[in-house]
């Protein structure tokens, strides 16, 4: 019997309001990671060798990494009193060396000024990991300018340009998207980089590799 990745239940039920992926239940019952966190997790778990010295933040915390994989982990969640301004930080630059955000920049009124400054925040050899709802369902991101209450406070659905779109205008900045299977349901999901270093992101891209990861590389 397949396994939540996570912590090991063998028990799922359905998602929010009944949600089901497939036809088959995404939620686990024990620790309630969803489809994403457990692709997010998976692929992860492929460059744990990277992480033990890396100094990560995470916006909107979730299940789908673990604090003890990194030498510093920090965290940010809106209306609480550790919430950081995604596109205003004021952090220090290069005081990380990993950002993670999970289904947090399309609430962001400028994703692009957003991307910039978490760009700046972990400096040349850093990395921003942005995972985004269903990139690949349409062609074109359709941004509409404000949050829209009956899209859940969302300002645009991304698009599979995303990350051409969110280059377009960041000099020498580089992107790879990470594919992800979610054993449970057989989900997939797709994880962008971004980092001013190829190096860097060539180095996590053979881990994956070596693990059978699919990378695909924009620039």
């Amino acid at each position: 019997m397949t396994r939540c990745n996570i912590c090991g239940s063998t028990a799922f039920q359905p998602g929010f309001l009944g949600r089901l992926s497939f036809g088959l239940p995404p939620e686990c019952s024990n620790c309630h990671s969803v489809e994403r966190h457990r692709i997010v997790h998976g692929i992860y778990k492929a460059v744990l060798p990277l992480l033990s010295e890396w100094r990560a933040l995470q916006f909107a915390p979730d299940k789908s990494v673990e604090a003890a994989w990194f030498a510093k982990f920090d965290t940010s969640a809106h209306g609480r009193e550790n919430f950081i301004d995604m596109a205003d930080t004021g952090l220090q630059s290069q005081s990380y060396d990993l950002i993670i955000s999970n289904h947090v920049l399309e609430h962001v009124a400028d994703d692009r000024a957003a991307l910039i400054e978490l760009l700046r925040v972990v400096g040349e050899s850093g990395v921003v990991h942005l995972c985004v709802p269903s990139p690949l369902a349409r062609w074109e991101t359709l941004d509409w300018g404000f949050p829209d209450p009956d899209k859940n406070q969302h300002y645009r659905d991304y698009g599979a340009d995303f990350p051409i779109r969110m280059l377009e205008h960041i000099s020498e900045a580089h992107a790879i998207a990470v594919v992800g299977r979610d054993a449970i349901t057989g989900l997939h999901d797709i994880v962008y980089f971004f980092s001013r270093s190829i190096e860097t992101l060539a180095e996590m891209a053979n881990l994956w590799e070596r693990s059978y990861i699919a990378v695909v590389r924009f620039t």
